[in-house]
């Protein structure tokens, strides 16, 4: 009881937080009537909180499925296929189009070839006689190696006008935001979201391991199957919209972890998705009003979640 107390203190300090830090950004150095800028940060904001709740819900529930704190959604290849499909559409609409792919294209694009590699990893691996998690997450990684090679191999082949262009897609930014592709995004994120949330507790279940949740009555195939689907799916969202952050859902789970001293979903999705709010917030005022947009906001994450994953290795070095 004590500890449920706790952790709903702690929850209504991190909202607190996270409508403060909203606010701020909001109404912070607009002048008075300017409704280009009230407009422009309404979308930010909105952004800020489809990317942040997206890679929150997809991340402490793969860590969920697969039972590893240190693994992140990237392992099943879906950054390194977005960088594929940026390079790809670069490199071909520049030789042979001359001209780029619009953004709502782009996105329906990528959506159907992620979830299609998807239905590949689920024949190359689940179709099997006998279900291996460690046989998924390796197919996931090799799958990833293969798409960065060729990546390289093709930037490599690039024009240096071609390749200066294709790098300002390749990390994460929240300056150009396409409204239309925002629309598209929201719906597909808004259902897994609540799929994700509605099975938290068949996640918890198989939080206690394979054979524990199959003699709980959990079919633990095709609710890893769903699981994942969802997950590729809101990476998917969060990638198109801003571009891959590998370690923005990584450092709000595991600091949500610490926090809540829990295993229970209820405290640790909505947690992780409001810490991962308010990183991205404060990130960004940073990025904005000290750096003056010398720098991005994934390059902030990128290095706070680069030293926040060795501490944690250093600090768990005795565990693994």
């Amino acid at each position: 009881m004590k500890n449920v107390l706790k952790n709903r203190i702690i929850m209504k300090r991190l909202a607190v937080m996270a409508v403060a830090l909203a606010l701020v950004y909001f109404f912070w150095n607009q002048g008075i009537g300017n409704m280009f800028i009230l407009k422009l940060r309404s979308t930010k904001l909105l952004t800020f909180a489809v990317i942040s709740i997206s890679t929150a819900f997809a991340t402490v529930s793969f860590q969920t499925v697969v039972h590893s704190n240190f693994l992140t959604p990237s392992i099943l290849g879906v950054e390194s296929f977005y960088r594929l499909l940026q390079t790809v559409l670069m490199f071909f609409s520049f030789s042979l189009l001359g001209s780029q792919l619009n953004a709502e294209w782009q996105f329906i694009f990528l959506l159907f070839l992620m979830l299609g590699s998807y239905f590949l990893l689920y024949r190359l691996s689940w179709n099997r006689k006998n279900y291996d998690m460690q046989v998924i997450l390796m197919i996931g990684l090799v799958m990833g190696t293969f798409f960065n090679s060729i990546s390289s191999f093709m930037q490599v082949l690039m024009d240096p006008n071609e390749y200066d262009k294709l790098q300002t897609k390749l990390y994460a930014s929240f300056q150009n935001i396409n409204d239309s592709v925002l629309v598209l995004a929201v719906p597909l994120a808004i259902y897994s979201i609540i799929s994700l949330w509605r099975k938290r507790k068949v996640l918890e279940v198989l939080g206690l391991g394979a054979q524990t949740a199959k003699n709980l009555g959990v079919a633990v195939e095709m609710e890893t199957k769903l699981t994942f689907m969802h997950v590729i799916l809101l990476m998917t969202v969060s990638a198109a919209l801003v571009g891959p952050m590998m370690f923005l859902g990584f450092v709000a789970a595991n600091i949500a972890y610490r926090l809540f001293r829990t295993y229970c979903l209820n405290y640790l999705l909505p947690g992780a998705s409001l810490l991962s709010f308010v990183m991205v917030v404060a990130g960004q005022f940073l990025a904005e009003e000290v750096f003056k947009l010398q720098t991005n906001l994934s390059i902030l994450v990128e290095l706070f979640g680069g030293i926040y994953f060795f501490w944690l290795l250093w600090k768990e070095r005795g565990k693994l």
